[in-house]
């Protein structure tokens, strides 16, 4: 591959050259795998976590309404959380065609032992960004497939290609170990455009945050539990620009009844793309590094509850409520 990656960068005609980097979705090992809904999907709304975070008050205020958030993950399903909501101007980077379905192959891809653990992934998220704010507009990528595989060149396209089709959000719950220059070049480009890239900080449990979290221009996610502790499993470190719950969160999910919960910093990313989408409503002509700051700014202290964590958790822990304060 380096010899081949060398002759490119010798090439007149090509601009640059490098190894495609895998990408995944942070979730998948242990206890973060999604456990079978026991609730109906109207209740996502009111869950204990979402209240915690004065979901409601900012629900009363705005709703999202005319903001599209790019949810690039797995693809998404059919379901009835997500009903209507959903932008027919999508695609698909893994089948490479216009319909981002998230579709499980029966297959253990990745060789990991599990099969199909990524599918429901991308619903799960885009389920709880319409939590935070139930009219915004869900425009749907699929760069992972049903094991939650793919690669870093499927992200930096997708970031353009929500850029280019008037995406004001993106959220980014994936997760990478190694910097890939062509997905650091996208999401400069899509800052530079006014495009926000919210991004999950990995799971990884320790002072490492993954890419393209860890990337300045992103704005980084990791997850505490219902005492504002650092969950076990989340990533942190100085790149951290908040926290947001991301414990046994309960969203969409192909399940018999409809839901499921999970764990992880995709979801705490989620929630926090769903609250930009509030702000985004209530503030439209804003600068989005001014409506960035009113999420930090507004946050709940974490230090009291983490002293051994201290500026390894962002600013604080997301209030929804209290940023959407007049």
């Amino acid at each position: 591959v380096q010899e081949f990656v060398r002759e490119m960068e010798g090439d007149a005609r090509v601009v640059g050259a490098e190894s495609d980097v895998s990408l995944s979705a942070p979730e998948g090992d242990g206890s973060t795998l999604p456990a079978g809904g026991l609730l109906l999907a109207s209740m996502i709304y009111e869950q204990p976590e979402l209240r915690r975070i004065g979901a409601d008050l900012a629900r009363s205020r705005a709703t999202g309404a005319g903001v599209r958030v790019a949810v690039i993950d797995t693809g998404i399903l059919p379901h009835e959380f997500l009903e209507g909501r959903v932008l027919p101007e999508g695609w698909d980077f893994v089948d490479g065609d216009d319909d981002p379905l998230d579709e499980p192959d029966g297959e253990d891809n990745d060789g990991d032992g599990r099969v199909d653990e990524g599918y429901g992934h991308g619903t799960f998220v885009a389920s709880l960004v319409l939590a935070m704010a139930p009219d915004a507009e869900i425009l749907p990528f699929r760069v992972l497939d049903s094991d939650s595989v793919g690669a870093a060149s499927f992200l930096a396209a997708a970031i353009t290609m929500a850029a280019d089709r008037g995406a004001h959000v993106i959220n980014l719950s994936v997760s990478m170990e190694e910097r890939a220059k062509v997905l650091q070049e996208a999401v400069q480009a899509a800052h530079a455009r006014g495009v926000v890239v919210i991004a999950s900080a990995g799971n990884t449990g320790r002072d490492d945050v993954n890419y393209p979290s860890a990337l300045s221009q992103a704005f980084s996610v990791t997850a505490v539990d219902a005492f504002d502790v650092r969950a076990p499993f989340a990533s942190f470190g100085s790149e951290i620009d908040l926290s947001a719950p991301g414990v046994d969160l309960l969203g969409a999910y192909p399940s018999e009844t409809g839901t499921a919960r999970w764990s992880g910093t995709s979801f705490s990313a989620a929630l926090v793309t769903g609250a930009y989408a509030v702000l985004r409503e209530l503030e439209p002509s804003a600068e989005h590094e001014h409506l960035l700051n009113r999420l930090e700014d507004t946050s709940e202290p974490l230090e009291d509850a983490n002293p051994e964590d201290a500026g390894d958790l962002g600013a604080g822990r997301l209030d929804a409520g209290a940023a959407s304060t007049p």
